[in-house]
């Protein structure tokens, strides 16, 4: 069971600690702080929770290559690559895995529609979504951030 206080600055905390590791979610409101918990306390019973690290967007791009690489035709990997290095790591590369939201896929998405660039943008969905499903394996995403954004 967590544990829920209210901090100075006026949000409320609430943590909770597995196998030695504490995990912290914020509110506004009390009651926001227990439902996080809650949703928290869920997804650790449920297998486990997501661990991202320091990781960014970048180092999931280098990983997710390294592992589909046997898997695929070389024009393939060559195809994914060059998107990764085009699109996705100029915009998102930097972005720590904990932060990636909807929000920044779905930006992407948009600057590339409004460039006039027609295929890009569900091809870059393609290899980024691939890429985040197997955040989610590893346990390095809780959730793939991709499936909650709007379709191309």
């Amino acid at each position: 069971m967590g544990e829920v206080t209210l901090r100075s600055d006026g949000r409320w905390c609430a943590t909770l600690q597995l196998g030695g590791i504490r995990r912290y979610v914020y509110g506004k409101t009390e009651r926001e702080a227990r439902k996080k918990l809650a949703a928290l306390e869920r997804q650790a019973n449920v297998g486990g929770l997501a661990d991202p690290g320091k990781r960014t967007v970048g180092d999931l791009l280098d990983h997710w290559l390294e592992v589909v690489r046997p898997t695929l035709k070389a024009r393939t990997v060559a195809d994914y690559e060059c998107l990764c290095r085009r699109y996705i790591r100029p915009t998102l590369g930097s972005v720590r895995l904990a932060r990636l939201t909807p929000d920044h896929v779905q930006r992407l998405y948009t600057s590339l529609q409004k460039k006039g660039l027609d295929r890009a943008p569900s091809q870059v969905h393609r290899a980024l979504h691939r890429a985040c499903k197997l955040a989610v394996l590893w346990r390095w995403l809780s959730d793939n951030p991709c499936e909650r954004v709007l379709a191309l």
